[in-house]
């Protein structure tokens, strides 16, 4: 069995990085040019509307936390300090 020879490259395309391709070989596919679609009005509005909703679930869910985690803190704060005895209420 044979062994191909390869050319070899000048010293110039290795220095330089350059890619040699063997002759014969071109691109292996050829794509059509790209293109978008401009979108309307409605489109652009929907996709607003919907990141709107969406940031004001999140921020309605953070409030509810916040607020609901406020409450266990209030809860606990009082449940200790009437375990030490204190009753806060004649305070007022």
């Amino acid at each position: 069995m044979e062994q191909q020879q390869t050319p070899a490259t000048p010293a110039r395309a290795r220095i330089r990085g350059d890619i040699t391709r063997p002759a014969g070989v071109g691109p292996s596919a050829t794509y059509p040019p790209m293109t978008w679609s401009r979108p309307t009005t409605a489109q652009v509005l929907a996709g607003e509307l919907g990141g709107i909703g969406k940031a004001l679930t999140a921020a309605l869910v953070s409030v509810g936390v916040l607020i609901g985690a406020a409450l266990v803190i209030a809860i606990a704060l009082a449940a200790v300090v009437h375990g030490f005895g204190i009753d806060v209420s004649t305070w007022y």
